[in-house]
């Protein structure tokens, strides 16, 4: 029986092995040999082998057996439950095994023919390896030869830590291999975004195309206003979804730009009252794209109505837009004016009106604190929460 004693310093070792992580973590052959070499001399032993348990915990597989007296590396031998049971459940059983002489344990005899006199193994230590707390497979670390040894306990913790050390090294390959198949799905992703939004943009095209070709061959001045009303619905989608595109982001929008924008588009819908429709507006403000679409045809429905009736009622025709500060810094106030009489608005949406219908319904989906026109006053407020600075 030999009992080693040696002058190497196990920390220094330790801090040496812990230098692999230096390597492409897909090398995974060469992490293996990297850690086997540098343990294998610390502790003085022939061999070291990583066994790692499959999916159904039936089966374990060598990733790596290194044996120092012929510098030989091998991988790929399997040990089953169903062949094994004994000595497969005893490493599987997460604790740390150390034999002195493992040939005397007879109730390993099939390990021992099929394994240890092959490899001509007499000592070794076995110590599980687990990754975010899950087991995972063995590390062992193995004596050749003949004359039995016995482990000190500094041996058995720099054994322990090593294993430790490769755990970490193959977690970290195992994440570096999901993030490339990460990265690969986020690129596929981006791909089938791209696609989509290229088609959609496409479609609102065709549609506004198909609008105007139609509204070129009628003769109704009711079909067309329709087809207008239309043409102009189908723009405040189709300007969130151009916005949403050019900030590369599908969640929120600069609602200030998506505001002026919209206003423009209302200009040429009006070209004799273009310098009296505009919007009050002071700084950048976000919202959620839910938010941008549901509002931006809102306002369209409210513009259009604004069109239908107050300007072909007044002189001095006008519609505007402002954005004031609320009563908190995250609540602002949105106020839409036009230069009509004004309306009973809860009337009116008992008549049926389609147009205040829409509005109506469009203010329940965003959830709005909402004040209405009245008679003598053509004024809506929403209460809307903003994300952005004011500038004044």
């Amino acid at each position: 029986m030999e009992k080693y004693n040696h002058n190497i310093n196990l920390l220094d070792e330790l801090d040496s092995i812990s230098k692999i992580h230096e390597l492409k973590r897909d090398q995974i052959d060469e992490i293996f040999q990297k850690i086997a070499k540098p343990i294998l001399k610390s502790v003085r032993l022939e061999r070291l082998s990583v066994w790692l348990l499959n999916e159904n915990k039936d089966r374990l597989t060598s990733i790596g057996e290194f044996d120092a007296r012929t510098d030989q590396f091998q991988k790929n031998t399997v040990f089953t439950k169903e062949a094994l049971p004994y000595c497969f459940k005893k490493l599987c059983s997460e604790e740390i095994s150390v034999f002195s002489n493992e040939l005397e344990n007879q109730s390993r005899i099939k390990f021992i023919e099929l394994y240890l006199k092959p490899n001509d193994v007499i000592s070794s230590i076995t110590i599980p390896i687990r990754i975010a707390s899950e087991f995972i497979g063995v590390l062992r670390i193995e004596k050749t030869g003949s004359v039995e040894r016995v482990f000190t306990q500094d041996e058995k913790s720099f054994v322990y830590s090593s294993g430790l050390i490769l755990a970490s090294a193959l977690e970290a390959r195992y994440r570096r291999r999901l993030q490339a198949e990460l990265n690969d799905l986020l690129e596929e992703k981006k791909m089938l975004i791209t696609e989509i939004d290229h088609r959609v943009k496409n479609n609102f095209a065709i549609l506004i195309g198909l609008l105007r070709r139609y509204k070129a061959k009628s003769d109704s001045e009711d079909v067309i206003s329709i087809l207008d009303e239309f043409e102009q619905r189908i723009f405040s989608m189709h300007k969130v979804h151009n916005m949403l595109g050019e900030r590369e982001g599908y969640f929120e929008i600069n609602f200030t730009n998506y505001l002026n924008e919209l206003f423009t588009e209302f200009k040429l819908q009006a070209p004799n009252e273009e310098s009296q429709i505009g919007t009050v507006i002071h700084g950048d403000y976000i919202v959620n794209s839910k938010t941008a679409i549901h509002f931006g045809l809102l306002l369209t429905e409210i513009f259009i109505n604004s069109l239908k009736y107050s300007n072909s009622t007044q002189t001095n025709y006008f519609f505007k837009l402002e954005i004031k500060k609320g009563h908190s810094s995250s609540e602002d106030q949105i106020i839409i004016t036009d230069s009509g009489a004004g309306f009973d608005f809860e009337e009116k949406i008992k008549l049926g009106s389609t147009g205040l219908t829409l509005v109506q319904d469009l203010i329940d989906d965003l959830e709005l604190q909402a004040d209405y026109p009245i008679k003598g006053m053509s004024i809506y407020k929403f209460s809307l929460k903003l994300k952005g600075e004011r500038l004044v």
